[in-house]
């Protein structure tokens, strides 16, 4: 899409003000600064004004005026998202339309199981919500405690329960939204079932903010599982894993709720650099997966079930070792090994992040690949390794060689990330899986999908945004 000329000048600021009311924007700049900070720090935003409105109408009155003067908006969430999709004024003038103060509760029902919010509430508040009935949402990620619920709509996210609840997308039932030139669509439905024409809430689902902003959603519950049984395995190898997971498909079926994976190093860097974190195992092995398994009321059964199946997977060698964790403390404790990764990663120095798909089929071809050929273009670099094995979604992650300076090392992310995305795209996977494409994959995405698709995703586009004042330069 073209960039827009556009001039933002004291008029429309003021007049922006007025339509937000008192205390719905901020130009001061303390404040502004946790909006302007991307989370990896790969870009610095710019914005003359940070819009706050608490209201559908207001937003739908803030586009109103913005798609009249070509004034170009960002919308953001909980600002956590990881490739710039929430970065300001890299592309043309844009105004940060921040939605914090969307954060109403409008409905809660136990009988059709169904939560609808404003898209500013933070997930770990939906997740509290749906747990005062009694009821599950699934969605979890390492950032649930800032992210909002609209961003993670906006991106498909997708997070440790993939495997038998979905992606973001699977979990919504519908949307109210407000299109470029302020008009509001008002999809809240409770419906399970709704076959009368396009689902036009699926579009602005992974669109990240390019087709419509998310104002609020009516989101899926589930009952809350009896018990969860966490188990952490230490494997020596990919491939047994992946055996271990369809035989755990195929004894427990959709009880299997999350299975997790991560190497070696992963581990390390968590044990040296995140504190209360204790060694699982007395040996070292290549690879870990952890594991929730729901149960059911016969507790002692399912205790028996795991006990077997462990012993089983020992005595034919397909397991190392494990861990069945036997309180609450424990579980976290896994859980914190796991979700403590990406951040553990940071003290290790620059790094050169890669968030992918690839057939669970051909994961450990792809990764035998891949290690082989960044290490033969960077010796002595250090591959942080982890993800999501139900769906075989993959943060291949790279940490510089511990001698290298970090301005070196990042100047290799270019040849690196060619290097990854070659070998992604000969095993017919995604560059991205769940962080979405912003600004850091823009060029990429160009080089690595379907010309055709391309095509059609820029006429929708123009469908919903003909002006691009809808967070441009993003995505396409």
């Amino acid at each position: 899409m073209k960039k827009i000329a556009s001039i933002i000048t004291k008029e429309n600021i003021e007049n922006l003000k007025l339509i937000c009311g008192e205390n719905g924007w901020t130009d001061a700049e303390d404040i502004n600064e946790k909006y302007l900070s991307e989370e990896r720090n790969f870009y610095k935003s710019y914005s003359p004004i940070i819009l706050r409105p608490d209201s559908t109408l207001k937003i739908s009155n803030i586009l109103k005026y913005c798609y009249k003067k070509n004034i170009p908006i960002v919308p953001q969430g909980g600002n956590t998202g990881l490739v710039g999709g929430t970065v300001s004024g890299h592309i043309s003038n844009e105004i940060i339309l921040n939605l914090e103060k969307m954060n109403k509760v409008r409905e809660l029902s136990h009988t059709d199981s169904v939560l609808i919010v404003e898209a500013g509430v933070k997930l770990h508040e939906v997740q509290s919500i749906a747990k005062s009935i009694n009821k599950f949402f699934p969605l979890s990620l390492a950032s649930e405690g800032t992210c909002q619920i609209g961003g993670n709509l906006a991106t498909n996210a997708g997070g440790v329960h993939v495997i038998k609840y979905g992606n973001a997308r699977d979990l919504a039932l519908g949307l109210e939204v407000v299109l470029a030139d302020g008009t509001i669509i008002n999809g809240l439905k409770k419906l399970r079932k709704d076959n009368s024409g396009y689902n036009l809430n699926q579009l602005f689902i992974g669109s990240e903010g390019t087709l419509g902003i998310i104002t609020a959603a009516s989101l899926k519950l589930f009952p809350i599982p009896y018990e969860v049984n966490t188990i952490l395995l230490a494997l020596d190898s990919l491939e047994n894993a992946i055996e271990i997971m369809n035989e755990l498909k195929k004894i427990y079926l959709e009880r299997l709720s999350a299975l997790e994976f991560f190497s070696n190093f992963s581990l390390e860097i968590v044990l040296k650099n995140t504190t209360n974190t204790m060694r699982p195992f007395e040996k070292n092995y290549p690879w870990y997966i952890l594991i929730d398994i729901e149960g059911t009321p016969d507790t002692n059964h399912n205790s028996n079930s795991i006990e077997n199946f462990l012993f089983e997977n020992l005595k034919k060698n397909t397991i190392k070792d494990g861990i069945v964790a036997k309180n609450l403390k424990e579980k976290e404790n896994f859980w914190k090994l796991r979700d403590s990764i990406p951040y553990a990663q940071k003290p290790e120095g620059a790094s050169i992040k890669h968030d992918i798909s690839i057939p669970i089929s051909k994961i450990s071809q792809f990764l035998d690949e891949s290690t082989k050929k960044i290490h033969k273009a960077i010796p002595n670099i250090r591959p942080c390794i982890f993800g999501h094995l139900g769906d075989g979604n993959i943060h291949f992650n790279l940490s510089k060689p511990i001698q290298m300076e970090n301005l070196v090392f990042e100047e290799y992310q270019d040849k690196i990330n060619k290097i990854i995305f070659d070998i992604v795209i000969n095993y017919n996977g995604s560059i991205s899986a769940e962080h979405g494409i912003g600004l850091v994959k823009k060029e990429a995405i160009k080089n690595y999908k379907d010309k055709s698709e391309i095509t059609i995703m820029k006429n929708i586009k123009k469908i919903f945004d003909e002006k691009n004042i809808l967070n441009p330069g993003k995505l396409i």
